[in-house]
């Protein structure tokens, strides 16, 4: 159902074409690079994180996928971040979280900080070609494109001039 209206709402934006009745076929109407540059204009991509807490010990046994400041230096020539920052889907958080299994959670501080996405981000990687366990690039700048930092700011350029 969520991919219907996905699919619903980029027929919607005219950004793609579908074809098919039972079995659909989607056909993005501009090229990668031009398509990239409309959904900017538009302001059509969405931040994946819904928000952020910190924690001082990492869950057992939760797999979690390096983001933020954690993830740039796979896809830029940015240095690692001091703390490590990780992301998680809200439904793997809120089980955490029911369960007791995030110590010290607060809003603030701590050692860890663990974002938490509108959906899974572990769907995302599939295929990237990374030794390290990290979200997708396009997610990555999504989730940090509003940021100030002007490092960040020159890793993200890195991202688009590879990804585009």
């Amino acid at each position: 159902m969520a991919i219907t209206k996905a699919i619903d709402n980029l027929k919607e934006e005219e950004i793609v074409e579908v074809s098919g009745e039972k079995e659909k076929f989607i056909r993005f109407r501009l090229d990668r690079a031009e398509l990239w540059n409309e959904m900017i204009k538009r302001k059509l991509f969405v931040n994946p994180v819904l928000r952020t807490v910190y924690i001082d010990e990492k869950p057992q046994k939760t797999f979690m996928l390096l983001a933020n400041t954690s993830a740039l230096p796979e896809y830029s020539d940015m240095n690692p971040s001091r703390q490590q920052f990780y992301a998680i889907d809200k439904g793997s958080f809120y089980d955490l979280l029911e369960n007791g299994k995030l110590r010290d959670l607060n809003d603030q501080e701590g050692r860890f900080g663990l974002e938490v996405w509108k959906y899974n981000p572990l769907k995302l990687v599939g295929e990237l070609p990374n030794d390290m366990p990290v979200v997708d690039p396009l997610s990555l700048y999504l989730s940090l494109q509003e940021n100030t930092d002007e490092r960040i700011d020159m890793a993200l350029g890195q991202i688009v001039s590879k990804e585009i």
